[in-house]
């Protein structure tokens, strides 16, 4: 009986255990960096910034901000294409202002929103 029940537990530990390993999507994730400066988003990490960066963008496709190309990508693609242009503005995030996990001195103080407003402008993502 000892047995039998050194087993069941086991067997709870061990699916209990394989359940918080399933991993979230990456949109799931609860962004925290809206509004913090670049030197807490070089801190960050991956997943934070994915998360913040697709809220970001998501913001701009429901507010119809985007060229027409890029909205008729995201109305084909949905999630898979506002992931690609999240991922492109961590990229240009980081590399704009981060040097690993240091943020650069010239725009440590800059909010991760006006940096990312001023990165989708560049990057020809808006309406003109």
């Amino acid at each position: 009986m000892k047995k039998l029940v050194l087993i069941i537990s086991s067997l709870l530990v061990l699916s209990a255990n394989i359940t918080n390993l399933q991993a979230k999507e990456w949109y799931e994730e609860k962004g925290t960096l809206h509004q913090s400066t670049m030197k807490e988003w070089c801190k960050a990490s991956d997943k934070n910034k994915l998360a913040t960066a697709g809220d970001l963008v998501a913001v701009g496709y429901n507010n119809k901000i985007y060229q027409d190309e890029l909205m008729q990508a995201l109305n084909t693609h949905d999630i898979d294409g506002l992931k690609l242009m999240a991922e492109e503005l961590v990229k240009g995030l980081d590399s704009s202002s981060c040097n690993g996990k240091k943020a650069s001195k010239e725009t440590a103080t800059t909010k991760v929103s006006d940096m990312s407003a001023m990165l989708i402008t560049m990057m020809g993502w808006i309406k003109k």
